[in-house]
Order: structure tokens, then sequence, then C-alpha cells
């Protein structure tokens, strides 16, 4: 008989259904008077703060939302190029992928528009900027052409003084948006989910594995691994009840970012989530 240990079972409740406990707290009326624009705006300002630091002054493993400098030698870069912020979300692709989500919540105009626009971009996360272009081309599709030109003229100029910065900074965009890193990625999940198909019996693709799994780069694979396709059908159910006009598309891109990473299921994801289920109308 397979079963889960106690410990097991509230780790993994606590990973993937913390979101719940937060769809209570924002069901609250303490709560419906909260301002999702400016809680937008001071992320993007510590996102753009935190890059301003960590290209400058402060080495990035100084900061607690980064790993251990021995835990994290693939992500720091070498002087003189651009080592990208991981802010509140504590990795690149939460972070850029959530402040994309709170965009589509609140639809940002003019300077705020652009602050975002930047503070994702700073992110350099391939899953975050294909949510951003997502965007631009639902809601911002009059603005797509001022945005593009007004960042050519931004790097143009900066290029002229930070040459090898600048140009380290455009590999990484290209290299993250790039037809070939999408392909790899697309290979990978799917040799992943034939791997894991054949590891599991029957009964553990029903309610999951008894050690439970977390964390990972595919979000949707690790949650069917931790709780089977039994967990999937009650989460489906769940959205579905709550899934509305104000909050379908929010609710669309946190489930996209979550294919890779899983970004809903990281602590801010689970306050967005929560938020996002709690309400009928957005602009409330």
């Amino acid at each position: 008989m397979i079963h889960k240990d106690i410990i097991n079972v509230m780790i993994d409740f606590r990973f993937y259904w913390g979101w719940l406990i937060f769809y209570f707290i924002f069901k609250s009326p303490i709560t419906q008077s909260l301002n999702i624009l400016n809680i937008l705006t001071i992320l993007c300002l510590i996102t753009l703060f935190e890059a301003v630091l960590i290209n400058t002054v402060i080495a990035p493993y100084q900061l607690p939302n980064f790993p251990k400098f021995e835990n994290g030698l693939t992500e720091w870069v070498a002087p003189g190029r651009y080592q990208r912020p991981y802010s509140f979300g504590a990795s690149a692709t939460v972070g850029s992928s959530l402040l994309v989500v709170l965009m589509s919540m609140c639809d940002p105009n003019r300077w705020r528009l652009l602050l975002c626009f930047i503070s994702v971009i700073s992110f350099m996360s391939g899953t975050g900027l294909l949510l951003l272009i997502m965007l631009l081309i639902n809601r911002y599709k009059k603005y797509i052409l001022k945005l593009s030109i007004f960042i050519f003229f931004i790097i143009l100029f900066f290029s002229y003084y930070f040459e090898e910065f600048i140009i380290s900074f455009l590999d990484r965009l290209v290299s993250k948006v790039g037809l070939d890193y999408i392909n790899i990625l697309i290979d990978l999940k799917f040799q992943s989910i034939i791997t894991e198909y054949k590891n599991l019996n029957t009964l553990e693709l029903m309610i999951g594995n008894p050690e439970g799994f977390r964390g990972g780069d595919f979000g949707l694979l690790a949650f069917v691994l931790s709780n089977g396709f039994l967990g999937l059908i009650i989460f489906v159910i769940i959205m579905l009840i709550f899934i509305n006009k104000f909050n379908a598309f929010p609710i669309i891109l946190l489930m996209l970012s979550t294919l890779h990473y899983p970004v809903m299921f990281f602590l801010p994801g689970q306050i967005i989530f929560g938020l996002l289920l709690s309400k009928t109308n957005l602009k409330s």
C-alpha cells in the first residue's frame, strides 16, 4: 500500500495548495481596498533598484534572495557583463512572470507601463518576455511601436558608453527568446513526461509520488508527480468554479508561466493566485 507520511503531506499542501489560505484572506472585507497598481509600481522600482545595485556596487550572492556563492556558480556572470536581478520572487522567471500577471490585472499606462516594460526586460527571463509579448499584443497594441522605439534609443545611448555591458545584455536577451532555446525546452519537457510516466505505477499516477515532488523546471509535471491526476482534477475544478471574465487572462498567463518553473506555487505566486480567485472584478 502506497502512502505519504504526514510530513510530506504537509509540505506538499503548503507548496501546491497554500494559495487556498490567501484566497480566504483576500475574501476578507479588510483587503477589498487593495491597490494593485501601487503594489506593481513598488515591485518594479525594487526590481530596477536591485538590478542597478548588483551591476555596480554589490555582489548578487550577498543579497538574501540569491543563492550562496558556492550554490549558484552558474548564475554569476563575469565582471562587466549584465547580471539579472532575482527581486521579490527570488528567481528571474518568477519575478518577471508575476510582474506581467500583475500588469494584466491593473492595466498600467504611460510612465507606469514603461516602468513595467523595462522591469520585466531587466530580468532577462524567456518566460517573462514571452508573457510580456502576449500581454502587449492582447492589451497594448498601440504602444508596441512606441515602446520599441524608446528602448532602441535607450540601448543605443548606453551602448556608446558601456559597449561590453550592452552587448552582454542583448546576447542574454536574444538567447532567452530564440527559437533554438525554446525548442530545447520543449524537447526536455516531453522527455521528462515520458521518463516520469514510465517510473510511476497506476496508483502513483492517481495520487502522486509518496515522497512528493517540489521545484524543478516543469511546474505542471511537478504538480502531477506530487498530487497525481486526482489532485490535478480537483485543482482544475476549483479554478473553473472561480474563473471569470475579469481574472481569466491573468490566470492563463500564470498557468503558462508554470509550464516552466512552478511560478504559481512559489509564495509570491500563491499570493497572486489567491488574490485572482477571490476577485469578481479586478477594477474594484
